[in-house]
């Protein structure tokens, strides 16, 4: 087998694609660090950042960017930065180097492996195994999702949105997510879970010369917040009720009755899952448990389960037929006279045509729940968010689709 066998320089020039005017110039070792200094050419001339005239060199001065570590060795490229004397504007720093942005300390390669463990793992973990700042990461993240958002958020096709609300630590402060139901990706997030949130979503879209016009629908929970905004500023926009919120409205509905009923009845202890649960996720000792009880005379609770089960027929029923179909099963809730299911009922009344808009629509806020399920992830391996504009960052990076 035949040798080729280069030179420590000619090895690092390539890797490092030092190309002309730019020419590696020493090595230096030290401590388990690698410094690779990088000059010019000797006559080399370089744009001025103004008018981009080429230009003489005034002066320079070395400095320093961190580079991807080498065989557990830190690497670092100290790289000698002139300044040019432009006829027209004077003495002027260069504005662009191959290897990172001017105004840092890390070359391109190095942000971007910060950007892809961001993905994986928490930023203070990030932070110990590299040995840096953690509010230097920050740093890094914060300024490539900005530039992200402008370039690679497209709005000018969103016409139907799915919106939702999620915190940044338990209890602590919020943030709302607005995303594209067609794409699946994020495309808006922003502090807060009240009407603003949708004014800022529409001034975003405003900003960009888009009528908020082209939203056609927008699928969201019942929040009174909400409902406004999405009223307010986007008047053109079918609303459509999330069926899971729904859903989750009715469960809680059932439960009431049976908490009330158990204080009656030792039947009851202990059953909240039998009544909550769908057939499907119920083992096959609930299932013997949950029909003997459905056998029992005038039990409440097992009238409200009844309807709970009725109800979810809405969601594939032709939609046509939802109208009829829900008011029907109104009547007979009602004719129940359990407080908790005539309550859900005046709940349905109250905000009729989003929820007939599920049939019609067929959209939901199905792919939100998913985004917040990762969403909740990364608060956990984080242990929550105490800066809500990293928690913000955060989001976007891991569901906005970005490509970097």
């Amino acid at each position: 087998m035949g040798t080729n066998i280069i030179s420590i320089e000619a090895l690092f020039t390539k890797i490092l694609e030092i190309n002309s005017p730019w020419k590696l110039c020493d090595i230096q070792l030290e401590n388990k660090v690698v410094k690779i200094f990088i000059d010019f050419e000797r006559g080399s001339k370089f744009d001025c950042p103004i008018c981009g005239l080429s230009s003489k060199i005034h002066d320079t001065n070395y400095r320093l960017w961190r580079h991807l570590d080498i065989a557990d060795y830190k690497l670092y490229l100290m790289i000698k930065i002139p300044r040019i004397k432009c006829s027209e504007h004077g003495v002027k720093t260069i504005k662009t180097i191959p290897w990172g942005r001017i105004n840092t300390h890390f070359t391109h390669k190095f942000e971007n492996l910060i950007l892809h463990k961001a993905r994986e793992m928490s930023v203070v973990a990030i932070a110990r195994e590299i040995d840096e700042q953690d509010k230097t990461l920050w740093n890094i993240i914060k300024y490539h999702i900005g530039e992200m958002k402008k370039t690679q958020i497209e709005l000018g096709d969103v016409q139907t949105l799915c919106v939702d609300e999620t915190s940044s630590r338990k209890g602590h402060k919020y943030v709302t997510v607005f995303t594209n139901q067609k794409s699946g990706k994020v495309i808006f997030v922003t502090e807060g879970k009240d009407m603003t949130t949708f004014e800022r979503f529409y001034n975003e879209l405003k900003n960009r010369d888009i009528s908020h016009k082209q939203i056609k629908n927008i699928s969201m929970d019942m929040s009174p917040s909400f409902i406004c905004g999405a009223e307010t500023y986007f008047t053109e926009a079918e609303i459509t009720y999330d069926k899971f919120h729904i859903k989750k409205l009715l469960n809680e509905a059932v439960n009431k009755v049976r908490i009330e009923e158990s204080k009656e009845t030792e039947l009851l202890k202990k059953t909240k899952y039998l009544w909550l649960k769908s057939d499907s996720n119920l083992t096959e000792k609930q299932k013997v448990e949950l029909n003997k009880l459905l056998e029992v005379a005038n039990l409440r609770t097992a009238a409200a389960y009844r309807m709970r089960l009725n109800f979810d027929e809405v969601w594939g029923i032709d939609e046509s037929k939802a109208d009829d179909y829900l008011k029907e099963w109104c009547e007979h809730a009602d004719a129940l006279k359990l407080d908790p299911i005539t309550s859900f009922v005046k709940t349905l009344k109250n905000h009729w045509s989003g929820v007939i808009n599920i049939a019609l629509t067929k959209i939901s806020n199905g792919i939100s729940e998913g985004i917040n399920s990762i969403i909740q992830l990364v608060k956990s391996r984080a242990r929550g968010f105490r800066n809500i504009e990293n928690f913000i960052d955060m989001i976007y990076l891991l569901k906005a689709g970005f490509s970097y």
